[in-house]
């Protein structure tokens, strides 16, 4: 067997999971080994313990579903205190009150900056992220490409302000796809001549002081690469610590609004991390925020399904080349994990129609 023949074998695995996610996977390579003749008995015996993981665990769910459904049509034979808790696992069906998930349904505009177009996998990011809020989810997109910094600025402005025009916007999203690089603690983009341009300032443009239009609705920002010259290589994992807390508080009927709020920002990698991109496919983030929200956004809310896209990306061991002082390359894997910030007060589902 040739090196090249080993390593397509070795990588198997991991591009099978990159792309159907961890679960599945198992699911994938089980459907196609029903359609090969040969059936190989011991590829089956590796596969069927995770097989039957899966299966009890969604025969477990199965029967919690069919509990809380018997539960709700006859409430007199409930199964005791606590039992509304045993619901099909759908967010969007732990959200029945309204007060708590945002009205979206109406207008929806986004902006959308991509300073890389002349790489092929920045083409492949805007396309994923246009087909998604234009074709899936009805947004407004106005779409730019290799801004300078001063035009940065004034474009998000101008769009800023075009959001009062015409009928209330319900929902916004800012994607800006730049390089950006941190100096003295302050996180900017840079513009195509060069001039870079403060993400605070982008920010403030959209808070409840300077986007009154804007108080109280959703707003997500996507930043897309994140600054740094670190690398996370992983570390073993060890058990896990669960923990759950809750809390609740009367508001007034009328109340002052914080400056910034309701927002939800993603960054495809912590402070100080380099982000990663395939020359061809696009970055690991807008890959995996594909597939994830076609697959659940009718199920789920923003967050949640940003928290999903994090799960599929930890799981993945991503190849790098590292130049080593001698001018050598080494081939690295290295580990992602986003970095969200909210200040979102209630849930956002893209699909969901109150």
């Amino acid at each position: 067997m040739g090196k090249k023949e080993a390593a397509l074998k070795t990588d198997m695995p991991q591009l099978i999971i990159s792309h159907y996610g961890l679960e599945d996977s198992v699911k994938a390579v089980q459907q196609i080994m029903q359609l090969i003749p040969r059936r190989d008995p011991d590829m089956i015996a590796l596969l069927q313990p995770f097989v039957s993981k899966i299966q009890k665990a969604e025969a477990k769910w199965s029967a919690l579903s069919s509990t809380a459904a018997s539960a709700t049509a006859h409430p007199a034979q409930g199964v005791g205190r606590g039992s509304s808790r045993l619901k099909p696992q759908k967010t969007v069906d732990c959200y029945n009150d309204e007060g708590f998930v945002y009205d979206i349904n109406g207008r929806r505009e986004a902006f959308i900056l991509c300073q890389m177009s002349h790489r092929l996998s920045a083409q492949k990011n805007l396309q994923i992220i246009t087909d998604l809020l234009e074709k899936r989810y009805n947004f407004n997109c106005q779409k730019k490409k290799k801004l300078s910094g001063e035009r940065i600025i004034l474009e998000i402005e101008k769009f800023r302000d075009g959001l009062s025009e015409g009928p209330e916007v319900k929902c916004c999203f800012v994607v800006l796809m730049a390089h950006r690089t941190m100096m003295e603690g302050e996180a900017l983009i840079q513009g195509g001549n060069g001039k870079m341009v403060p993400l605070s300032e982008i920010f403030s443009l959209f808070n409840d002081e300077n986007c009154p239009q804007l108080q109280g609705k959703p707003k997500v920002f996507i930043i897309q690469p994140s600054g740094g010259n670190n690398q996370d290589s992983g570390v073993m994992q060890t058990d896990d610590v669960a923990m759950k807390t809750e809390y609740k508080e009367d508001r007034p009927a009328k109340f002052r609004r914080p400056i910034i709020s309701d927002t939800l920002t993603v960054y495809p990698a912590l402070p100080g991390y380099k982000s990663l991109r395939d020359p061809k496919d696009g970055s690991p983030l807008f890959v995996n925020m594909e597939r994830v929200f076609k697959q659940s956004d009718d199920r789920f809310h923003v967050l949640d399904l940003f928290t999903r896209v994090n799960q599929n990306l930890v799981q993945q061991d991503f190849p790098v080349q590292k130049t080593q002082p001698d001018g050598s390359t080494i081939s690295q894997k290295v580990k992602i994990v986003l970095n969200m910030e909210s200040t979102l007060t209630h849930a956002l589902f893209l699909k969901r129609q109150l």
